[in-house]
């Protein structure tokens, strides 16, 4: 399958050095792994956005592929690079994909009918589409049939100062457009006034007077039977709205006092306040409605005008509600596009992000979430056995008493005795715990919080949750890179946010378990001069973001660890700026040198129980 690839200069990508002809890989996941590239030249902005520090290539997509639901995007296993494109080039098979693909969705990088060159480029579609640019900026235009959306001629042109010049106005044929102000044009458009039935409801709606009683005294409010009237008619494609408001009309009043202006194809719409003589931008919801407008039962329109706003917009309902719905859907795809600006680069980092261990939830569950309950019956003579949740078996007891802390005769872990007539619903604390694993740029380390809960006389079935909250990337030196976290973004959507990494001065409690079974491999590269390692063998609690937070203050904190200095490498990690100012040597490489310290002070230290202050 022919596609389409962006790389950093060299045929890097995410850090993996690509060659021209075959390149081969495992698993094909879109967002997740396999080599990525995609169908429609467009797509590649997204991700490679600067075209002076990128470059791109036709390429053959094979083996397992995986295509993304939001653009073209693909991911395979094999992939071949056929042949490095110009910046003309480029253009030209994007416009081809686009003559070839005239009804697909089309991409976030093309403008409709005007568009003026921004990053170097302006990608413009339409009946009769124009652009403008700065000298070597790219014009590229599809020009549509008006009757079915196929792109019936194309034409490319760089600002060249000469032929082309630049901030003037082109079109298809390349020669210069004068692009006429289009708020000009729609007041142009016919008035739409109040017909006379329209007039003569708002005489017969008499006002009405509601006094409301709130805590401060009381509100007088007025209202009609129909506060706001409308009418709409489709003039030279736009569709045209009119609102009389009822308090004018009684008075004989026959303009309105605002014009709404829909184009459907272009997806926006604008609002004429002919009392101000200004354009408001603002939804029907927002504009400044005298306070009869709400308090109304109805917003009149004629049923065939609610029929035409339902029929041309396409939306569920007509009338007045049609009209938010629809003003609420271009809202909604405008902000997505905004939004997909930021947030595809965050996607794109964390594709990268590997699969959980197979084992992980049992690790949650018999590692990671470190409370565990001994569960016993109560009786006078004294509970003789009891059921501990961290080996799953009864076992023999002497003397519980609930909420009293002690250890399993049989497993030797720490639990907390639970009366069952007591307990009730037991749930344990939400426990941090930490996940580092190898990615295509170095190491992520990902942050999870999991809790487990006992409900009343099911303490031998307990629902374990665990959920991610944090990623953080680090490249092979373990320098950082990239932290998100999982949250509320922009109260649009729940997603992976692009964040600052954690603090050294971070005075929280992150100090939770760290899944084993990846280190040994990453302490041989990525971990090796970072004594991360040697520090989790002292100290099994521990917040690894905020000890390399700390280790990039302070180097020498490698040298603690390695030293296994376990109360040293807390003390360190909990006020480092003090910590610092107390090295004697601080460019010694000498453990001993650079603590002002003997052979004897230093074995002292490792000591448990000794005197560790520093």
């Amino acid at each position: 399958m022919i596609a389409y690839k962006g790389f950093k200069p060299g045929l890097i990508c995410l850090g993996y050095q690509f060659v021209m002809g075959l390149n081969k890989t495992e698993k094909a996941n879109c967002r997740k792994n396999g080599f990525h590239c995609a169908e429609n030249p467009l797509d590649c902005l997204t991700y490679y956005s600067n075209m002076n520090q990128a470059e791109y290539y036709i390429v053959n997509a094979g083996g397992d592929m995986d295509e993304d639901g939001d653009d073209t995007k693909i991911s395979c296993t094999e992939l071949t690079i056929l042949k490095k494109l110009t910046k003309e080039d480029f253009f030209l098979h994007s416009l081809a994909f686009m003559a070839d693909h005239p009804l697909r969705e089309w991409s976030c990088h093309v403008s409709r009918d005007k568009a003026e060159a921004s990053a170097g480029y302006a990608v413009v579609r339409g009946i009769a589409p124009v652009a403008s640019g700065k000298k070597g900026d790219i014009l590229a235009f599809a020009k549509e049939d008006p009757v079915n959306g196929h792109i019936i001629q194309i034409a490319l042109a760089q600002v060249d100062g000469k032929k082309v010049l630049p901030d003037t106005w082109y079109g298809t044929d390349l020669t210069e457009r004068q692009v006429a102000l289009r708020k000009k044009e729609l007041l142009k458009l016919r008035t739409l006034n109040a017909t006379s039935k329209m007039m003569q409801m708002a005489d017969l709606d008499l006002p009405q007077r509601t006094v409301q009683r709130y805590w401060n005294g009381e509100r007088v409010h007025i209202s009609y039977q129909c506060g706001l009237y409308m009418r709409c008619q489709v003039l030279n494609s736009f569709m045209k709205v009119a609102f009389f408001l009822t308090e004018h009309m009684r008075t004989g009043g026959r303009m309105p006092v605002y014009e709404l202006y829909i184009d459907k194809e272009k997806g926006e719409f604008l609002t004429y306040d002919r009392i101000a003589q200004k354009w408001l931008t603002a939804k029907l919801d927002m504009i400044p409605w005298p306070g009869y407008v709400y308090y109304s039962e109805k917003k009149w329109i004629s049923p065939q005008g609610y029929e035409l706003i339902k029929k041309y917009l396409g939306v569920e309902h007509g009338g007045y509600q049609g009209l938010l719905e629809y003003q609420l859907k271009v809202r909604a795809d405008e902000l997505k596009r905004r939004h997909k600006r930021e947030t595809d680069p965050w996607d794109l980092d964390l594709e990268q992000t590997p699969e959980l261990p197979k084992d992980w939830e049992r690790w949650v569950n018999k590692v990671g979430i470190t409370e565990n309950y001994m569960f016993y019956q109560y009786s006078r003579k004294g509970a003789k056995t009891g059921y501990c949740t961290f080996c799953e078996k009864e076992v023999d007891i002497k003397n519980p008493r609930h909420n009293k802390i002690g250890h399993c005769p049989r497993c030797r872990h720490k639990v907390i005795y639970k009366s069952i007539g007591k307990a009730g619903t037991v749930m344990t604390e939400y426990h941090p715990m930490y996940l580092m694993q190898r990615c295509e740029d170095g190491f992520m380390l990902r942050e999870f919080r999991g809790y487990r809960k006992y409900r009343k006389g099911e303490y031998e079935n307990p629902e374990c949750s665990s959920w991610e909250v944090r990623r953080a990337l680090y490249d092979h030196n373990a320098e950082p890179r990239n932290a998100y976290y999982w949250g509320d973004y922009k109260h649009s959507e729940t997603r992976w946010i692009c964040t600052d990494f954690c603090s050294p001065n971070w005075y929280g409690n992150g100090n939770g378990r760290v899944y084993g079974k990846t280190l040994p491999s990453l302490g041989k590269k990525e971990l090796r001069c970072t004594g991360i390692i040697e520090a989790l063998q002292d100290n099994k609690n521990m917040d690894p973001e905020k000890y390399f937070a700390v280790f990039d203050r302070i180097p020498q904190l490698e040298q603690l660890a390695k030293a296994h200095l376990p109360a040293l490498v807390s003390e360190c990690m909990g006020n480092y700026y003090h910590f610092k100012e107390a090295f004697k040597n601080p460019r010694s490489k000498s453990l001993l040198k650079l603590l002002g310290i003997d052979s004897q002070q230093l074995s002292g230290l490792g000591k448990t129980g000794a005197d560790v202050s520093f």
